[in-house]
């Protein structure tokens, strides 16, 4: 990452020399400022003060920049946070939908056990061969079937 602030601070000192260089071209004897101690606090002070205004911008440069790279990833980990809630939404929902469909197929398997049964008992009073016997058999070959779909 580039130091934003170290880069304003010698913009902000350049910007001060090209100021002093325009005002010693505009006739201002910047030379005798040079002579005092005085003149020197002052050239100082200017100098100073643009490369602290440098220094200053180029930090709020770099405190913008991270916060704009906290917001993405904020956004990005807030998105996630939305789709893994999405998928456990739909995690209850099937989870669910299983509980229902295992109630179903229990309460289902409970009276086709008992015609099963029923429907064997009556097939052995009938002889073989007969209407009736076959009839039986294709009500316990029914609910085998029945059974084996609901336990698929």
């Amino acid at each position: 990452m580039r130091r934003w602030d170290v880069i304003g601070l010698f913009v902000g000192i350049a910007i001060s020399a090209f100021d002093l260089g325009v005002l010693a071209l505009a006739g201002l004897d910047v030379a005798s400022l040079a002579s005092s101690a005085v003149g020197w606090m002052v050239l100082g002070g200017f100098v100073s003060g643009y490369g602290l205004l440098g220094w200053a911008s180029g930090r709020l440069f770099m405190a913008r920049q991270r916060s704009k790279a906290d917001a993405e990833q904020i956004q990005a980990q807030l998105e996630a946070l939305e789709e893994s809630r999405a998928e456990l939404a739909q995690s209850e929902k099937l989870a669910a939908l299983g509980r229902l469909a295992a109630g179903i197929a229990h309460e289902v398997r409970n009276p086709l056990g008992v015609i099963r049964a029923s429907a064997s008992m009556v097939q052995e009073s009938f002889d073989e061969g007969t209407d009736d016997h076959r009839a039986c058999g294709m009500i316990t070959d029914e609910i085998d079937r029945l059974d084996g779909l609901i336990g698929a």
